[in-house]
């Protein structure tokens, strides 16, 4: 019964993913050291924060998301850059969220491996950097008495380019297209009554 009645749900409903978009990224600094008295021995230091958007298209469904897990990697060998979080939050009927100045950091205490240190010098030795945003939550959907189990979701946002800022003043990324991949389907979700 309860999967006849979450089927006649979607049907009727048409139930559809939220979206989700980062106009802006700004990089503050990215800063890679290898140690004077051991040269095995790297720390990264970077700073970065952008603008996310969250929409939701829907007139019935609401999401309710806990809070973001976010990394900035570089997009050409997927090394680490930053990390940071946006707050959980819900998204009503029709609703848009705007998070400014989200910010990903990584400290100058982080020590690097040999190889990670390795591939980031030489993804930070070009002209410009190749970034990619990723985060990842758990969100509920309600749709009237109807919700779902939370479910883990990954958002994926990029490519970006930009250059590293050479002192303190920041440099901006580009990307041809600032709207996200979401893994989210609701098609596939549990529903309880």
């Amino acid at each position: 019964m309860a999967a006849i009645a979450a089927t006649a749900v979607y049907v009727i409903y048409h139930p559809r993913p939220p979206s989700f978009s980062v106009p802006s990224l700004r990089i503050g600094r990215v800063n890679l050291t290898t140690s004077s008295s051991d040269a095995s021995v790297s720390h990264l230091s970077s700073f970065f924060n952008f603008t996310l958007l969250s929409e939701n298209p829907n007139s019935h469904l609401t999401f309710s998301y806990e809070p973001f897990a976010v990394t900035v990697i570089s997009a050409k060998s997927g090394e680490t850059l930053a990390n940071g979080t946006v707050e959980g939050f819900f998204s009503g009927n029709k609703n848009k969220t705007t998070f400014r100045g989200v910010v990903a950091t990584s400290t100058a205490a982080r020590e690097l491996d040999p190889e990670e240190a390795r591939r980031l010098k030489a993804d930070l030795a070009r002209g410009r950097v190749g970034l990619e945003v990723e985060m990842r939550t758990k969100v509920k959907m309600q749709m009237g008495k109807v919700k779902s189990e939370g479910v883990e979701i990954k958002v994926t946002c990029g490519t970006f380019e930009g250059t590293v800022p050479k002192g303190k003043v920041p440099t901006v990324a580009t990307s041809k297209r600032s709207k996200c991949k979401s893994d989210l389907s609701v098609k596939v979700w549990k529903w309880s009554f």
